[in-house]
């Protein structure tokens, strides 16, 4: 179930929660600021989904696997920065669709797959380094990133599909 409060600024999750549930702040057009405890292990999918003004989120380390879920954030409008802990083993399918103004990530090394659709459409992206761990980048997981241009993969192993890497990428290292 979501909340039902939607004219919320801040968000401060309690520390007796372990899981933000599908879809819990679905479209919270008013949330600025998302405080994560590091008691939460699971962000299940859409959680955040359509937050348009969010602009500062922690995703703590406690956060493991595959608990990332899909489209969690995706059409977050105003999130400029994001760092995944190095728990964080799998960016689901559509996690940070269309974060037009995502300008800097940082992926911890521990990263194993970035799914499909992960940040198609951050319009603002112009640069990412993925780390050596980094086993799989599914189709479209860079799509219409129009201004990313210079790619760092440190893995030399890793099964990259079709479409996941930008055609205008013109530093590949």
């Amino acid at each position: 179930d979501t909340l039902t409060d939607k004219n919320i600024k801040t968000a401060n999750i309690p520390l007796c929660v372990t899981k933000i549930g599908k879809k819990a702040f679905k479209n919270f057009k008013k949330l600025e600021r998302v405080n994560i405890p590091q008691s939460v292990k699971v962000i299940e999918e859409g959680a955040f989904q359509g937050c348009q003004k969010l602009v500062t989120v922690n995703i703590p380390n406690s956060i493991n696997g595959k608990s990332l879920g899909k489209s969690a954030f995706q059409g977050c409008k105003s999130l400029k920065y994001i760092y995944i802990p190095s728990s964080v083993k799998k960016i689901n399918d559509k996690t940070f669709k269309s974060n037009e103004k995502l300008i800097k990530v940082c992926l911890s090394e521990g990263l194993e797959e970035i799914g499909k659709d992960a940040f198609e459409g951050c319009q603002s992206l112009k640069f990412i380094e993925i780390p050596e761990s980094i086993k799989m980048i599914e189709n479209g997981a860079f799509l219409n990133c129009t201004v990313l241009s210079d790619m760092v993969l440190k893995s030399r192993n890793s099964c990259i599909k079709y479409n996941a890497i930008p055609c205008q990428v013109k530093k590949f290292v």
